[in-house]
């Protein structure tokens, strides 16, 4: 069996890297869990600089002042290059592992292209974990859960403050959905777009224990649909889970634990029924609840983690190849030069932050297509350009 003696952690304290969002969930599942089990475990917040040239040198030292021989990444987006990579995995022998949590929709364009620089690749989508075992890669399958502090007994239905509650931000058909459902409930709403601010991170337990139902919408990017943490988190803290329907939910929870709905007709259904038959919604609640604390605290979750990396047997494999050629730079700067008309064009009319989202996503979206892991690299367009900001 593989010994891990010394563990570091690389990801980003905080969501977005912004304090102001508080605890990012990779924090959350990752950090907290392990420390208790790792108590040398050190920190790397991949985020707390926005020169990624800067990020890459300040990752090598961390390194080898730490000296891990096991690093837990979770790679947001461009912040290391694929030969930072290489380098901690041949030059200073770390082995790499990366948790890749949104692999419902950006595994083509994310994990699949970087997984070949990572010794092992922890996903939360079962279609990914298939194509790792196919190719020969190892990988682990595991599911978002609910933090160790956030676990509460639930209140009965009539104990709870408020009827109905949303915590996230206010994109996708999330508004017209609740704009629908406030013509016959009051629905609290909390987070970015919505009338109510975000809430801190150590309020989001309280305030879902204190919701009789909890809303959970699925949606992500290109409408596909992924089990969040939040399904987990509403479980943990004690509160009624209403899920919008993904395609694993059922591998989670059955249909008695976590109530799911397709269409806003059938949710308006779902939550007269459960306001008007509280014995049933605390049911419910306490079952979820329960199954929640023995299988899906971040603690239980990364323990199976751990155990399943030390079962794994590693052998020395030779660093992938990036091979730095007239034609890739030429087309670096050929996309870079596009990047940066667009963007003056843009701001013309537009707000910064705003146009710095937009061409990032036009040509990100060209880039990973065109170039594969380029993107990723040194030789990469988008995070040269963004490197200036």
């Amino acid at each position: 069996m593989t010994k891990i003696r010394k563990l570091a952690c690389v990801l980003t304290k905080y969501s977005y890297g912004q304090k102001d969002y508080g605890l990012s969930p990779e924090y959350n599942a990752i950090y907290k869990p392990l420390k208790k089990k790792f108590k040398n475990l050190k920190l790397y917040n991949s985020l707390k600089s926005k020169n990624i040239n800067k990020n890459n040198l300040d990752l090598i030292n961390f390194c080898k002042k730490n000296k891990p021989d096991f690093l837990f990444f979770s790679v947001y987006n461009f912040e290391f290059y694929l030969e930072t990579l290489n380098y901690l995995r041949k030059k200073l022998g770390i082995k790499l592992i990366n948790w890749s949590s949104d692999d419902s929709w950006r595994f083509d364009q994310h994990s699949k292209i970087i997984s070949n620089h990572f010794d092992v690749m922890v996903t939360t989508s079962s279609d990914a974990y298939n194509y790792y075992k196919k190719n020969n890669k190892k990988s682990i399958l595991t599911s978002w859960g609910c933090p160790d502090d956030w676990f509460k007994i639930p209140k009965k239905s009539a104990k709870c403050q408020r009827d109905i509650i949303f915590i996230g931000q206010k994109y996708f058909d999330r508004e017209k959905i609740v704009k629908h459902l406030r013509k016959t409930f009051k629905v609290d709403c909390y987070g970015r777009g919505w009338e109510n601010k975000s809430l801190k991170d150590n309020q989001v337990p309280n305030f879902l224990r204190n919701s009789k139902i909890s809303l959970n919408f699925s949606k992500s990017r290109g409408n596909k649909k992924q089990t969040k943490a939040r399904v987990f988190e509403i479980c943990g803290s004690g509160s009624l889970c209403v899920s919008e329907n993904s395609p694993e939910l059922r591998s989670f929870y059955s249909n008695s634990e976590v109530i799911s709905f397709d269409n806003t007709k059938q949710l308006i259904y779902i939550i007269r029924n459960y306001l008007k038959n509280s014995a049933q919604r605390d049911k419910v609640v306490f079952k979820a609840n329960k199954k929640t604390k023995k299988k899906y605290s971040y603690s239980e979750i990364q323990n199976c983690i751990i155990f399943k990396i030390k079962k794994f047997k590693f052998t020395e494999k030779k660093n992938q190849i990036i091979k730095k050629t007239l034609l890739s730079l030429f087309i670096k700067y050929i996309f870079l030069f596009f990047m940066r008309i667009t963007y003056n064009i843009l701001i013309i009319f537009i707000k910064k932050k705003l146009v710095i989202k937009i061409v990032r996503r036009f040509f990100f979206e060209l880039e990973w297509r065109m170039r594969g892991e380029k993107t990723y690299t040194k030789l990469g367009a988008c995070n040269a350009f963004f490197n200036s900001f």
